[in-house]
C-alpha cells in the first residue's frame, strides 16, 4: 500500500518511514507537493499534519477532498485543539474515513490507526481527540460560525464599534452576539460570581481566556486571521474620501 505523508518536520517524516515500512512511504515537508502526488493515486492515503507553513492540513485536506472524496487521512498533530476539531466537521464528506492521531502517541498507536483507517477503512480518533469531539457537538457549548466570528475579534482586540462597522452591524447587534457568546462559554456564571462577591471581572478577557482553554483559539490560526484583519483594514483605509 502507497502513503502520501504532508509534514513539515524532518524528524516525523522520518519517524513515519521507519515505524511503517510495510508500507510504501512518499513524504513531503510541501504540502502543495503532497496534493499533487495524491492526483496521481486512484486509491488515495494521505497522513497529514495540522499545522504547516502556507498550507494547514485542514486547508489541504479541503483540496483532497473535493478532488477526490474518497480520500483517506490521517490527521497528525501535537495539538487537539477544538479550533481543528471544528474545521474538519465542516468539510469532511458524507462517508468518508478519516482519523485524527495526536504525535505524543506510541509507535504501536501510529501502527494501529493507519491500520485502521488505510487498511480497515473505518474512522479512529485518538481518546483525547474524541473527549474534545463530544464538546463541540455539544448544542449548548457549540458557537455558530457568527459567535466564532466575534469570538475572534475580541481576541484580536476589536472594539464593539469596530465589530460593527466591519460586519455591518449595530452596536446592540454586536452586544447580542457577544451575550450568546458569553453564554456558551460559561462566562456568564463567572460574572453572576462577580455580583455576588463585589469584585471585577472583565467579561472580553475571560470569554478569550476561556477559548484559549477550550483549544478555540491558538496563536497560529490567530495569526491567519490577523492577516486578514490588517488586510481588510487597509481596504477600508483606501475606501475613505480624501479630505
Amino acid at each position: 500500500m502507497r502513503i502520501i505523508c504532508a509534514d513539515d518536520n524532518d524528524l516525523f517524516r522520518e519517524l513515519l518511514t521507519r515505524a511503517l515500512s510495510q508500507y510504501e512511504i512518499q513524504a513531503f515537508a510541501d504540502p502543495l507537493a503532497a496534493l499533487e502526488a495524491l492526483g496521481k493515486e486512484a486509491y488515495p492515503n494521505l497522513i497529514s499534519d495540522i499545522q504547516m507553513p502556507g498550507l494547514n492540513g485542514i486547508e489541504l485536506a479541503e483540496r483532497v477532498w473535493k478532488l477526490n472524496p474518497r480520500t483517506r487521512i490521517l490527521f497528525v498533530s501535537n495539538h487537539n485543539d477544538e479550533i481543528y476539531i471544528r474545521a474538519l466537521e465542516k468539510i469532511v464528506p458524507p462517508g468518508a474515513t478519516y482519523g485524527y492521531l495526536l504525535k505524543s502517541s506510541s509507535i504501536p498507536e501510529l501502527r494501529k490507526a493507519v491500520n485502521t483507517v488505510f487498511e480497515e477503512e473505518q474512522c479512529w480518533f485518538d481518546k483525547q481527540v474524541r473527549s474534545v469531539q463530544v464538546v463541540a457537538k455539544d448544542s449548548e457549548q457549540t458557537l455558530s460560525d457568527i459567535e466564532y466570528e466575534v469570538m475572534i475579534d475580541l481576541a484580536l482586540g476589536l472594539t464593539d464599534n469596530m465589530i460593527a462597522r466591519r460586519y455591518n452591524l449595530t452596536r446592540r447587534g454586536v452586544q447580542n452576539r457577544l451575550n450568546k457568546l458569553y453564554r456558551k462559554l460559561g462566562v456568564d456564571q463567572d460574572l453572576s460570581v462577580d455580583l455576588q462577591t463585589g469584585d471585577a471581572i472583565n467579561a472580553r478577557t475571560r470569554a478569550i481566556y476561556i477559548a484559549l482553554r477550550r483549544g478555540l483559539i491558538n496563536v497560529f490560526e490567530l495569526r491567519k486571521s490577523d492577516e486578514n484583519l490588517q488586510a481588510w483594514l487597509e481596504r477600508q483605509g483606501r475606501d475613505q474620501p480624501e479630505q
